[in-house]
């Protein structure tokens, strides 16, 4: 571990002497401990995937997990069907399907609310959506973010789940509140079901 530090420590100084700026020293640096240590590997893994994480964040590519972006090697074929993500570099609302007695502003009105304090661009564009065709939005009470699974509010007094069909068995809802498995349906059509 010392002869690796000292040959990091080494070229800094020798590419600093040469007149390099520091960025360029200290690359260089970083480059002789990975290259002189004998557990380079292990350290190499873990710094490529930090670093594919972050340069995919910065062009706007999300990655759920270390897992997906490694998994990402063995992809030949990429099909998209999202509506403003690709065109815009952002979602987009498009369709809004409430469940029978239940109007079209109801449901933006329940949704665009409950989703409100959330950062997901999932939520921000159901609220813009909302925002878009006149909806009211009022600020929820007791609002969660659960990871992975959506988010929960009460809205108008009454109890907001919006996520995933985990969320909704975990939350005591159906993701479809007729019976008529609409949100199935929809799921095969590959649009993201939201409901109360």
């Amino acid at each position: 571990m010392f002869v690796a530090l000292g040959s990091g420590l080494l070229a800094f100084l020798v590419w600093r002497l040469l007149g390099q700026d520091m960025v360029f020293a200290l690359t260089a640096a970083v480059s002789a401990i990975v290259i002189a240590c004998p557990d380079a590997l292990a350290l190499a893994t873990p710094t490529a995937i930090t670093v594919g994480v972050g340069r995919g964040a910065r062009d706007g590519v999300l990655f759920k997990n270390a897992a997906a972006l490694e998994a990402t090697a063995r992809v030949n074929t990429v099909i998209f069907d999202k509506t403003g993500t690709l065109t815009e570099g952002r979602p987009t609302l498009t369709d809004v399907l409430p469940a029978p007695g239940v109007s079209e502003t109801e449901l933006l009105h329940m949704a665009a609310s409950a989703d409100r304090p959330s950062q997901h661009p999932l939520a921000e564009a159901i609220v813009k959506g909302a925002q878009e065709r006149g909806v009211e939005i009022t600020d929820p009470q007791d609002f969660d973010s659960v990871s992975g699974l959506g988010v929960q509010a009460t809205v108008d007094g009454v109890r907001v789940l919006i996520g995933n069909r985990r969320l909704m068995e975990r939350g005591g809802g159906r993701g479809d509140s007729d019976g008529s498995g609409r949100a199935a349906g929809d799921r095969r059509q590959d649009r993201d079901v939201r409901g109360r």
